[in-house]
C-alpha cells in the first residue's frame, strides 16, 4: 500500500453494475429471447407445413407406382367363381374375360381396384400340366381404403374353383385422407387416380396422380 501525498490509501478502485445497468441488460435479454423463441417457432411451424407436403406427396407416389405396376402384370383366371367379361354397357357383355374383376365395366369408376394375377409360388405355362381354369394358379389382389385414411392391399389365394382364402391384409401408407378412384376405360385400359392430404398447422396440403394403365397379361 502507497501513501499519497495527500494522505489517502490509493486502491484498485473497483466497483459494481447498478441497478439500472442490470435492468438494460435483463431487458435486452428479455427482448433477445424473446426474439430468437419466435423465430424458433415459425422455423418450427414452416418445417411441419413443410414436412406434412412431402409426407403426402411421397405416399401419393408410393401408392401409385405399387399399384399401377402391380395393375400391368395382371393376368385372367378362368376358374369358375373367378372369370368375369368385360361390358360395354351394364347389359351387354363382350366375348373378353379380363383380369379387372373390380371395375370391369367401361366408364365404371370404382373406388377400390381388384384383379387376379400369376400366383408366383405354382404359376408355369409352359409347363404340361397347367391350365388357365385351375384357380391355384392365380392369386386374387385387392387395393382399397380403410377409414380414408389407409391404403391396403390384401392378398387371397384361390382354389382350384377359384374361392378365394385371405392370405395377408397390408398397410401400404397412411394419410390424413386417402382416396383410390380405378376407371375402366377397355378391357385392358384403366385409369388410375390417387390422392393423398396431409395437415399441420391448420393447413392441409395434397398431392393428386393420375395415370393411364394397360393391363399388359389379361
Amino acid at each position: 500500500m502507497i501513501n499519497t501525498p495527500s494522505g489517502k490509501r490509493s486502491g484498485t478502485g473497483r466497483r459494481g453494475f447498478t441497478l439500472a445497468e442490470l435492468c438494460v441488460v435483463a431487458m435486452l435479454l428479455g427482448i433477445f429471447s424473446t426474439a430468437a423463441l419466435a423465430s424458433l417457432s415459425i422455423s418450427l411451424r414452416q418445417w411441419r407445413t413443410l414436412s406434412a407436403q412431402m409426407e403426402a406427396s411421397s405416399s401419393c407416389r408410393i401408392a401409385m407406382n405399387l399399384v399401377t405396376n402391380e395393375l400391368r402384370q395382371a393376368a385372367s383366371c378362368r376358374a369358375t367363381n373367378v372369370v368375369r367379361y368385360y361390358h360395354e354397357g351394364e347389359d351387354a357383355a363382350t366375348t373378353v374375360s379380363t383380369a379387372v374383376l373390380e371395375p370391369y365395366i367401361k366408364n365404371a369408376t370404382a373406388e377400390r381396384l381388384v384383379f387376379t394375377e400369376p400366383n408366383p409360388d405354382n404359376f408355369d405355362p409352359i409347363n404340361a400340366s397347367f391350365t388357365p381354369s385351375d384357380g391355384t394358379y392365380y392369386r386374387k389382389v385387392t387395393y382399397y381404403v380403410k377409414n380414408d385414411t389407409e391404403l391396403h392391399r390384401k392378398v387371397e389365394s384361390l382354389s382350384t374353383n377359384g374361392t378365394a382364402s385371405q392370405k395377408s391384409d397390408d398397410l401400404i401408407c397412411v394419410c390424413k385422407n386417402i382416396s383410390l378412384k380405378v376407371t375402366c376405360l377397355s378391357a385392358k385400359r384403366y385409369q388410375v387416380t390417387v390422392e393423398c392430404s396431409q395437415t399441420a398447422n391448420g393447413i392441409t396440403s395434397s398431392a393428386n396422380l393420375s395415370t393411364v394403365v394397360v393391363v399388359l397379361g389379361a
